[in-house]
């Protein structure tokens, strides 16, 4: 068989080729060193529960799993009513996903009636320790405050909250229809 040499574009071709397979072996293997990407390589909402092991996620969903200090939930709370009369109040129970190991006494819970508080840096946040219950929408309903949120298990008991979530009394603001909702946000101390 006769051998024939390469044309120049053969051999920048197959240079190209062994430059870019090699690049790619190298970033492949030496891309990022063990434990690199932390918390502040990561933007908000990039990790979901369906990109995670279910093995990482057993430790907080197992019965008797409780949210790790330092970490935050969210949630979504409202009531209304097409109630006519405008006199009756509201006491609706919002659970947490994930429970806290012990509720959050009086001075830890609060209601935010506008962008932030002390302690309430903004919707979706919240100091460690802290309950914070952003109102978001208001139709002829009493502004609740820190003393309307209390705990769900000591109906008339100490306020503050559960460890498995909060209620809160609602009450219309005059006669007619009346809703209200926002979100909170609660971290584990």
């Amino acid at each position: 068989m006769k051998w024939t040499r390469p044309s120049p574009s053969m051999v920048i071709s197959l240079i190209a080729l062994f430059v870019a397979l090699g690049g790619t072996s190298y970033a492949a293997i030496n891309a990022l060193p063990t434990n690199s990407v932390g918390t502040k390589q990561i933007k908000n909402g990039a990790v979901t529960g369906a990109k995670l092991n279910a093995a990482v996620l057993k430790k907080y969903y197992h019965l008797g799993g409780t949210l790790p200090s330092g970490m935050t939930e969210v949630g979504d709370w409202g009531f209304g009513t097409t109630y006519g009369g405008g006199g009756a109040d509201a006491r609706p129970v919002f659970t947490f996903p994930i429970p806290l190991a012990a509720g959050l006494d009086s001075a830890h819970r609060i209601a935010v009636t506008g962008a932030s508080a002390t302690h309430c840096p903004g919707v979706g946040h919240a100091n460690p320790g802290y309950l914070c219950v952003y109102e978001n929408n208001n139709t002829n309903t009493v502004d609740p405050n820190d003393g309307n949120i209390y705990n769900p298990e000591l109906f008339n008991g100490p306020e503050g909250t559960g460890k498995y979530g909060f209620a809160i009394l609602l009450s219309p603001a005059g006669a007619g229809d009346w809703f209200i909702s926002g979100t909170y946000a609660v971290t584990a101390p």
